[in-house]
């Protein structure tokens, strides 16, 4: 790969060439609404954007979107990379060397014990097959094909769930794979969104000189729910080592900043919010798709909104069911991603509470028709539970999107919650922990709606300090900071 990186290196120096971005991040790239919006935003600002994700069975290894040409890497297939690479990617753990090389080994090992698996079962199947069809003695067999089958399914699940050492080991493993794969051309800037990309914007930087920018999408050591103390602690040296060697940052509201600005001590990060993108917010959805018809309800039924994923109880949506017991007549439509087990969860507190029919499970729509989906609800609702850092300082999609959609808010009563409703007004915050006190915000907003909904300056401050439009620009402005590399890395050399 030197060699090769070496030749594309020319390509750096010629003339009226754009300044090329890599974007990381460990999903398939283009189901991250906040990856999308900054990649679109940077395309627009002439950028020559390359996102770079994971390979995932339902998802092309190449395709272009809105001129973002995407790259989809395998994530757990390992590569025959030298080294030197090698090297380099481990290099970048600081102080969790040891603990990434005992998880690479142990990892290569599952994975020759699985392929030893395949191998043995793939072999003995038809003779084991035989013998049940013809009853011939086979017991021992059976029992021992029955075992190995067994081995099989907890050491693929182990492998994907990145259990024990795994946990550690997928942060070496999405470095290693990147680097070692064929790029079309060299990065001047890495924009690593989330942690899990960021030790391969690292590695990749040392080979190549580009400048790196880390997106923390959330307070990494502070996931719900709680990590163990040990990985906790593998997180925080992670961090601390790899932002000795990042050019700027990005958090998600204010709190998120000040938090990585006693890490990251260079400077404050910037603050790029989740706001819809302003491009669609003047789209209209489709006939019978509004939130309302898809409920099924008349215009005069009162309907509580809330968007994205159901969770457990961290999210909070429990409390909002079981809120529907002191609020006869009222419904609520729940829009997103459909998982069996989170919506039989809920639905069983539904069917305890009374309310099964008032409880709407309706499927996400595209992003570019959301905020008009949501307009036809009367009050979005969003009770997250304090129960981390990273709730406690919540600004979620969620929140931006019903008050895009001219919905009052009832939120829960946290730190960047309820900053945004003193500042725009459109709302109420609550006692997220008590269902009896979200019905009696709900009602409190729904009974005074034209006291909650948007006023002229609430909409001024909407648009100047909560729009996408706003983010973009401080995006673009920290772009614009950062020069492109002017010396190819010794490294390489």
């Amino acid at each position: 790969m030197p060699n090769r990186l070496a030749r594309l290196y020319r390509d750096l120096s010629r003339p009226n060439r754009k300044t090329v971005v890599f974007s990381l991040v460990a999903n398939a790239g283009t189901v991250d609404g906040r990856v999308m919006k900054q990649a679109a935003t940077l395309h627009d600002s002439g950028y020559d954007v390359w996102l770079y994700g994971l390979l995932a069975p339902a998802s092309a290894a190449s395709e272009q979107v809105h001129g973002i040409n995407v790259r989809r890497i395998p994530y757990f297939e390992s590569k025959k990379v030298s080294t030197k690479l090698k090297a380099t990617a481990l290099s970048v753990f600081g102080r969790n060397q040891d603990t990434i090389d005992q998880a690479d080994k142990a990892l290569r090992e599952a994975i020759i014990r699985k392929q030893e698996l395949v191998v043995w079962l793939n072999d003995h199947r038809e003779r084991v097959y035989y013998e049940a069809a013809t009853k011939t003695a086979g017991h021992f067999l059976k029992k021992e094909y029955k075992e190995k089958k067994e081995a099989l399914k907890s050491l693929v699940s182990e492998i994907d769930n990145a259990n024990d050492n795994f946990f550690y080991y997928r942060y070496y493993q999405f470095a290693e794979n990147l680097i070692g794969h064929e790029f079309e051309t060299l990065p001047d800037i890495i924009h690593a969104h989330d942690l899990m990309a960021l030790p391969g914007a690292v590695a990749l930087s040392k080979l190549t000189g580009a400048k790196v920018i880390f997106d923390a999408h959330e307070i990494e050591t502070e996931r719900t729910p709680p990590l163990p103390a040990e990985r906790k602690k593998f997180i925080k040296e992670l961090e601390e080592d790899l932002f000795r060697h990042i050019d700027d940052m990005v958090v998600c509201c204010d709190s998120a900043a000040d938090f990585y600005f006693t890490i990251f001590k260079k400077k404050r990060p910037i603050v790029v919010m989740n706001a819809p993108d302003h491009r669609f917010l003047t789209n209209k959805a489709p006939p019978g798709q509004d939130i309302r018809s898809q409920s099924g309800l008349s215009a005069e039924t009162p309907l509580l909104v809330y968007t994205g994923a159901v969770g457990m109880e961290a999210r909070g949506v429990d409390k909002i069911v079981q809120s529907l017991r002191y609020l006869p007549g009222y419904h609520l439509a729940i829009q997103g991603p459909r998982k069996d087990k989170f919506d039989n969860w809920l639905r069983a507190i539904a069917d305890e509470e009374g309310c099964l029919d008032r409880v709407h499970f309706l499927r996400s729509v595209p992003q570019d028709i959301l905020v008009d989906t949501l307009r036809t609800g009367d009050v979005g609702v969003c009770a997250f539970q304090d129960v981390s850092l990273n709730h406690r300082y919540a600004l979620p999609n969620k929140l931006f999107e019903m008050a895009f959609a001219d919905l009052p808010l009832c939120l829960s009563n946290l730190v960047e919650m309820s900053k945004f409703i003193q500042r725009v007004g459109n709302g109420v915050c609550m006692d997220e922990t008590n269902p009896s006190a979200i019905a009696e915000a709900i009602r409190q907003v729904y009974e005074n709606r034209d006291r909650y909904t948007l006023s002229p300056s609430g909409k001024e401050v909407l648009s100047r300090e909560y729009s996408w439009a706003t983010q973009a620009r401080r995006l673009q402005e920290m772009y614009a900071k950062l020069e492109r590399p002017t010396a190819f890395p010794k490294l390489m050399r």
